[in-house]
């Protein structure tokens, strides 16, 4: 799956500089984690090092090329070794051709010490070089190597972007899916290729069926919820019919998360007081809270669906 989601012009804008050979010798990519920066820095430094115009988009690749060196950070920061050890190789002849391309991912780990060699590293004259830093900590860059690159600032992908590339996928799925990674654009299109965004069904239907005024037993719904890794993506699911409840509650159809269930939603919103939803989406937050701090999943699980469960009956008798 293609990672240009969301950074169309960015990609747009290189090519062109590729095309007319006026690429600046360091560049600084920005924004949020896990929007692809690092691909599009690969992707970048790849067909630059060959001396081409791609004729693809950045994708889930590896981008290997004898010139192009890829610097990590070694836990927390990067050692003094392997910056020594970066500029050594960098001192070299290119295996390839004339050039070499340096990216730094985590760029703000790197001490100001290593900031500042690295670019004075990459202006030596001699040998055509690009140096690419990645971060996601811009302010954590020393001014001297802000002041002397160019910043190229990246946006999370938003709905629209993944339903160009997911037309058939469902747009309170997708929703759920973005806010449950947090905006990982490799999990969410991970989430959708799968056919992850139908992963809560399980949890849809038993709470369609408390709509009914029936009390679907819980236990199996615990059951997986609990043992699933990414607990905040239930969490989500939830807090989306909670949504569909407000919503149809103000009279608002348009913007239902999840309009299959559409019929469920508004008898439960005929009868379930506002307030009452209010104080569900709190207990959602306490739970989330409670799940962050490693305390007994599938304990947290079972109170939290025993409260949906009563405060949905509890209203079938009455409303606003």
């Amino acid at each position: 799956m293609e990672l240009l989601l969301g950074h169309r012009r960015i990609i747009e804008n290189f090519t062109l500089r590729l095309e007319k050979g006026s690429m600046s010798h360091c560049l600084i990519f920005t924004g949020p984690e896990g929007i692809g920066k690092k691909q599009v820095a690969c992707w970048l430094a790849y067909h630059w090092l060959r001396n081409e115009i791609p004729q693809d988009a950045p994708k889930l690749s590896n981008y290997f090329h004898p010139d192009l060196f890829v610097l990590e950070p070694d836990g927390e920061s990067f050692k003094k070794a392997q910056v020594e050890k970066l500029i050594e190789d960098l001192s070299k002849k290119p295996f390839e051709g004339y050039a070499r391309a340096v990216i730094i991912d985590d760029f703000h780990k790197a001490t100001p010490q290593a900031q500042n060699a690295l670019l004075k590293t990459m202006e030596e004259p001699g040998v055509r070089q690009l140096l690419i830093g990645v971060t996601h900590k811009a302010g954590q860059i020393l001014p001297t190597v802000q002041s002397r690159s160019q910043i190229i600032s990246f946006k999370a992908p938003g709905l629209s972007d993944y339903l160009e590339h997911f037309p058939e996928a469902d747009i309170g799925s997708v929703k759920r899916l973005i806010q449950g990674h947090r905006g990982n654009v490799s999990a969410v299109i991970n989430g959708l290729e799968k056919g992850d965004n139908s992963k809560g069904e399980m949890l849809f239907r038993w709470l369609s069926n408390i709509g009914k005024g029936r009390r679907g037993s819980v236990y199996p719904v615990i059951e997986k919820v609990s043992e699933d890794e990414d607990q905040e993506l239930w969490l989500q699911y939830l807090a989306s019919w909670f949504e569909d409840l407000i919503s149809l509650k103000v009279g608002d159809e348009e913007s239902l998360n999840r309009p299959v269930y559409k019929e469920a939603l508004q008898k439960q919103a005929k009868t379930i007081k506002m307030e009452n939803i209010q104080a569900l989406t709190e207990k959602l937050e306490r739970a989330s809270r409670a799940l962050r701090s490693h305390v007994n999943t599938a304990t947290v699980w079972e109170n939290l669906l025993d409260d949906i469960q009563e405060a949905i009956i509890d209203d079938n008798s009455g409303g606003d």
